[in-house]
């Protein structure tokens, strides 16, 4: 029993330290979603969106914080899925999308 339960617990203990992502990769996940809500009314080429989303935000490089990773992932990327298309080509980003990525 006692085998089971340490394997159990390392199975934990392993999981949590591989499912945490840094600050570089939350900014690229933020590149992602931006690049997918701009294709979807743009008719320009995904990889150009994400060059210049990249520019614009260092290429996700030293990332200095998020300002809330729940609200980023819960709240921003399905807002940016819904996000009409002319807010979009306005640069109107949905409220909780502004300033998460902090330099």
């Amino acid at each position: 029993m006692r085998i089971i339960e340490t394997a159990c617990i390392l199975t934990i203990i392993i999981a949590l330290f591989t499912s945490c992502k840094t600050n570089d990769d939350i900014c690229m996940d933020m590149v992602a979603e931006l690049t997918n809500a701009f294709a979807a009314c743009l008719d320009d080429n995904p990889a150009d969106i994400q060059d210049a989303l990249l520019d614009s935000m260092r290429n996700c490089e030293n990332v200095a914080g998020i300002r809330n990773e729940d609200d980023l992932y819960e709240i921003c990327f399905p807002a940016l899925q819904s996000s009409n298309c002319e807010d979009l080509e306005n640069a109107i980003l949905p409220p909780s999308c502004h300033n998460q990525i902090l330099f």
